[in-house]
């Protein structure tokens, strides 16, 4: 990035504060996957940890503001869904289980989201993110050269 570009990321905050994936979780129940080493789509949640890394990547004014906004995951059931089910993590978890349990297991899904829908917004649940703001530094902090010598 050019010095002084504006980065702006909108991330997840922690996973204990995000409705919609404990919801997702508890449905799935014990097919519910771990979470891949280096695939957690909570990583930057921490604040200061990711305030840290930018600073650390070359930005200065640094601002992680809380936003706390409902996803909506579709319009009616049958699509908020296919969108659950199209979830990565949901698809590992459902293609571990035999047809009994996957179908089961759609079912609690299919009643979680139920339970979420109202006619005039549809599938709604509670999240938490963080709104990212930062710039490049005029001037890159120093390092090390890689690979020098002193001498």
């Amino acid at each position: 990035m050019r010095p002084q570009a504006r980065l702006v990321l909108l991330v997840w905050r922690p996973y204990h504060v995000n409705r919609w994936v404990q919801a997702i979780d508890a449905a799935l129940g014990d097919a519910a996957p771990p979470t891949a080493p280096g695939a957690d789509p909570f990583s930057l949640g921490d604040a200061t940890a990711t305030a840290g890394l930018l600073d650390t990547a070359g930005f200065d004014d640094i601002h992680l503001e809380d936003v706390h906004e409902p996803v909506l995951y579709g319009h009616d059931l049958d699509a908020a869904l296919a969108v659950i089910q199209g979830f990565e993590s949901t698809r590992a978890a459902l293609g571990r289980l035999n047809p009994d349990q996957a179908a089961q297991t759609v079912a609690r899904l299919r009643d979680m989201l139920a339970a979420h829908y109202t006619d005039e917004g549809g599938v709604r649940l509670d999240a938490r993110s963080w709104l990212v703001t930062a710039r490049r530094r005029l001037r890159p902090t120093a390092s090390p050269r890689r690979g020098s010598r002193a001498g």
